[in-house]
């Protein structure tokens, strides 16, 4: 059974987006695909590998705040 996440993540220009994963979504999962550079908003979604398929029942909730001049 897949362990899924609800991602509310802050654009540079301070607007929420809210994303789901669908597979592994415990801490162990998601932490390590977290990158380290400084990535724009769309490279860090794809990264994560975040959809945009609502899930009601979310196991896990992360919040990423995303800071810098990137559009």
């Amino acid at each position: 059974m897949n362990t899924r996440a609800q991602v509310d993540m802050v654009h540079p220009n301070k607007k929420t987006y809210r994303f789901w994963i669908y597979r592994d979504g415990y801490p162990s999962g998601v932490v390590p695909d977290l990158p380290y550079e400084d990535l724009d908003f769309e490279d860090v979604r794809r990264a994560l590998r975040l959809g945009d398929d609502p899930e009601s029942m979310p196991d896990y909730y992360y919040a990423i705040s995303l800071s810098g001049s990137h559009d």
